[in-house]
């Protein structure tokens, strides 16, 4: 992707904050002038044919024509947050806009939009303070009330759209509140046949209205008929882009009319020849590095398609295939973010497999990215030490990962506190220990080899670690010690899942499947039930997709059911996900449950017993989800 020079990047809006003046920025709710309208849509279409240098000098004016177009600060800050992947120099730019102008409405509502609520509170409650007539006020006061009082988050919403009706942000959080939580489909689709007639925003406006029309009609074959027709007419009658798009959409994921989606394609063609598939999408994600720092993943545009690839790979190849598969996508313009996941991804593959020569050659690769991975050296000298190959690179990268690891040191990285760091630290820590230890031992080194190995146990007692220093034991003639550690093994993970087992009552709930047949919990009692909380943005959830798959058919027969709820906000995005994967389990839309089941970091699993109590509850996917969820499911369907 085409960065912008380092002098583009750095150059602030402290030029166009200065058409403030003193109280210019006050006159909030005035609206913008249409040019300028105009002039944030098309900064946004060249954001999304990858024209960024050209993008941010068309929000630049906007914002110095119009310093009080709410809109065009929030596009601004998105597009450089999650197109350009550069938040943090877009947060520090507006901080500095802050320092000068500390009570501006507009700067706090920028900043927190890549924020969570808690982080965001004190900016809304600022802008409730400097500015309560605001539109963007009222969106605030939603934001602050919507988890425990729905009904005025409603009332505030609607304040905000009378005010800004081109508050985008504000129609998609209404509708789901009409919606979702409190069940009111009809003020739904009003809010929605509302949002659709705003022809400055984007295309995701009219498939707001069309999925809601259907899910009013119940997904009747007349309500998609009428829906046809409509799409049949805008497609013969309209050029407009935005238009197009929506149309395109709703043959896609609405109605799955493979004609329809090639008709629509052809004509966003003949509108603008340089339309592709992707354009305009985003995936973002949270990715640890081999030694366990998160950091943060945005894909834009064509390499959206070639990140959806990548992960597909990942998550449906065998780990014997992966490798080469991954190769393959190296050769296909993935640009640098996209290769260093390809590289993560083999040198994973490999390590897995014990291909020791391509572990060995990508971890390589990815220390010339990020020298601070010290995780790669560990791993790295694990996967030699298992195959007796190359000893000396592995004792180097043993000891280079244990001096690395010798003291704690505090990173300052966005979302990884420092308790986090420690408890991280301890187990990369474990991890350089045991590297050092293994790698010694296979050089008939026992000795040294177990003084490390019982250090690495010190600080985390783990399978691996476990087995390895019983190995060594049993070559000094320790054998009862050795014995005990492989039990140790064997069971300490069993037994911390078994610790974890809760027993709570859950109250009786009814959803309607994607398909439409309906689901009672009351009903399903006598039978295992795995309540699923997920997303189609998920990595994670994504990820877990196949286990949940495996162990449905593996225990089905045995009494198992898994009731699956996206909690996606573009819930017409669901079922073609749901199609594509081939699950067989049943699927739902969330109906509020998620926050009954406090899921609001997902994945969350949660495992019903066959008289319909709670009995274990899974946050997240890691690579001991699936030992996890065999262990439950033994116990709870035996």
């Amino acid at each position: 992707m085409k960065k912008l020079t380092l002098l583009y990047c750095v150059f602030s809006l402290l030029s166009a904050s200065d058409a403030f003046g003193d109280d210019k920025w006050k006159r909030l709710n005035d609206p913008p002038p249409e040019a300028v309208k105009l002039m944030v849509a098309e900064a946004i279409n060249l954001a999304e044919d990858d024209k960024f240098e050209e993008s941010i000098a068309k929000f630049k004016q906007a914002i110095a024509d119009a310093p009080n177009y709410a809109r065009a600060h929030l596009e601004y800050f998105y597009i450089r947050s999650f197109f350009l992947g550069q938040f943090a120099e877009v947060q520090k730019e507006y901080q500095q806009l802050l320092s000068r102008y500390p009570d501006h409405p507009i700067y706090l509502m920028a900043i927190y939009q890549r924020a969570g609520i808690e982080y965001a509170r004190q900016h809304f409650e600022k802008v409730i303070a400097v500015a309560p007539d605001w539109a963007w006020a009222h969106y605030a006061r939603a934001m602050l009330l919507r988890e425990k009082e729905p009904e005025q988050a409603v009332v505030e919403l609607q304040k905000c759209i009378e005010k800004d009706s081109g508050a985008e942000n504000a129609y998609y959080a209404l509708i789901e509140l009409q919606e979702k939580r409190l069940n009111r489909l009809e003020d739904a689709l009003r809010t929605a046949e509302k949002f659709a007639s705003q022809s400055e925003l984007r295309y995701h406006r009219w498939l707001q209205l069309w999925r809601l029309r259907l899910g009013f009609a119940k997904q009747s074959e007349e309500a998609k008929a009428l829906l046809r027709t409509e799409l049949a007419a805008l497609l013969s009658t309209s050029r407009d882009y935005e238009t197009l798009r929506a149309v395109r959409e709703a043959y896609k994921d609405l109605l799955k009319d493979p004609q329809g989606i090639r008709d629509a394609e052809q004509k966003l063609r003949e509108v603008d020849p340089q339309w592709f598939p992707n354009r305009g999408w985003k995936v973002s994600n949270l990715r640890p590095n081999q030694s366990g720092v998160p950091r943060y993943i945005e894909f834009v545009n064509r390499q959206v398609s070639l990140y959806n690839k990548v992960m597909a790979a990942r998550n449906e190849s065998q780990p014997e295939e992966k490798v080469s598969q991954m190769e393959k996508f190296l050769t296909m313009n993935p640009n640098e973010e996209l290769k260093r996941i390809i590289y993560e991804e083999i040198f994973s593959a490999a390590v897995k497999t014990g291909a020791a020569a391509s572990a060995l050659k990508y971890s390589r690769v990815l220390r010339q990215i990020d020298p601070d991975d010290y995780g790669l050296l560990a791993r790295t000298a694990l996967a030699l030490a298992d195959k007796r190959v190359e000893l000396p690179q592995a004792i180097e990268d043993a000891r280079a990962a244990e001096k690395a690891t010798a003291e704690f040191k505090l990173i300052n990285v966005i979302g990884f506190n420092e308790a986090r760091q420690r408890e991280n630290y301890k187990k990369q820590r474990a991890l350089a220990l045991d590297a050092l230890g293994w790698t010694l031992f296979r050089m008939n080194r026992a000795a040294e080899a177990e003084r490390y190995l019982r250090q690495s146990i010190e600080l985390e007692r783990a399978d691996k670690n476990l087995q390895h220093l019983a190995k060594v034991l049993r070559v000094a003639g320790k054998t009862a010690e050795a014995a005990k550690l492989l039990t140790e093994a064997d069971t300490m993970f069993t037994e911390a899942v078994m610790k974890k087992l809760i027993d709570q009552p859950v109250e009786d709930f009814q959803l309607t499947s994607i398909a439409g047949r309906g689901y009672k919990l009351s009903e399903l009692k006598g039978k295992v039930v795995l309540i699923n909380f997920w997303a189609t943005w998920c990595g994670p959830c994504v990820q877990e997709m196949p286990l949940m798959q495996m162990i449905y058919k593996k225990y089905k027969a045995e009494g198992l059911e898994i009731i699956s709820i996206s909690t996606d906000d573009l819930t017409y995005k669901v079922g073609p996900f749901a199609a594509r994967r081939k699950l067989d389990f049943p699927v739902f839309l969330d109906t509020g449950l998620k926050e009954r089941f406090a899921a609001q970091a997902i994945p969350v699993n949660v495992f019903v017993d066959r008289e319909g109590r709670a009995r274990y509850r899974k946050v997240g996917y890691d690579e001991d989800s699936e030992r996890e969820f065999e262990i439950i499911l033994k116990k709870l369907l035996k």
